[in-house]
């Protein structure tokens, strides 16, 4: 397993009969569409076949399994991390307790299943990115990756400052959806490779009763 305090790994966090009946569904789905980032599809960032659910019916099912997974997933990583990370206080040695969400309301956004074929790939990227709705600011905070099979050469995700996690089925990866975590999908060598993906966003600002006042001597930075 992959030793960054931050990356936490599940083993058999989804069944194998769940993870292949995703495949099977993707597989038949008239969704598919090619694999594409926020800037759209550009082939040589991105290459994948992709399916995104959200609140649509015939996935009402999928849905609210993966809902109930990735909520139990949030506490876990929560008590992971501090389990995991030495962080002791430094007048009274206790240990500092680590609040990935800062107490913030927390939710998802949905679930998109990809299938990676031999040779595809999705280049050198971040996952960061703010929500701006009428009522919110928001922003992404957690990265979560379902892998729904075995690939036996490639197929890895690598990060960019060490570290590989390999595709395992029913594995659960989490890891901050920041510019810190650079990290890429390698191209599977043995055969496909199906994930399915998507990000914990926390709602940073409540814009219903909210002005930005300028403050006095604060510059712009170029």
């Amino acid at each position: 397993m992959y030793k960054d305090p931050y990356v936490y790994e599940r083993r058999k966090a989804l069944s194998s009969d769940f993870c292949k009946h995703l495949i099977d569904k993707f597989e038949n789905s008239p969704r598919q569409v090619q694999g594409a980032t926020a800037g759209g599809v550009t082939k040589d960032i991105k290459q994948s076949t992709d399916v995104c659910f959200f609140g649509d019916p015939d996935w009402q099912e999928e849905d609210e399994k993966l809902f109930e997974a990735i909520n139990q997933a949030k506490c876990d990583y929560h008590e992971y991390i501090n389990t995991k990370i030495n962080l002791t206080h430094h007048y009274n040695g206790e240990q500092v307790i680590i609040h990935p969400f800062l107490h913030q309301e927390v939710y998802d956004t949905g679930y998109q299943i990809q299938r990676t074929d031999p040779g595809e790939f999705y280049t050198w990227h971040h996952d960061y990115m703010g929500k701006t709705t009428a009522e919110t600011l928001d922003s992404r905070r957690l990265t979560f990756i379902w892998y729904l099979n075995d690939v036996k050469r490639g197929g890895w995700t690598e990060f960019y400052h060490g570290g590989r996690v390999y595709p395992e089925e029913g594995k659960l990866m989490m890891f901050p959806s920041t510019w810190t975590y650079m990290h890429r999908g390698y191209p599977p060598a043995s055969g496909e490779k199906y994930i399915c993906t998507g990000w914990i966003y926390n709602k940073l600002v409540d814009l219903t009763n909210f002005t930005i006042q300028p403050k006095e001597g604060y510059k712009e930075l170029a």
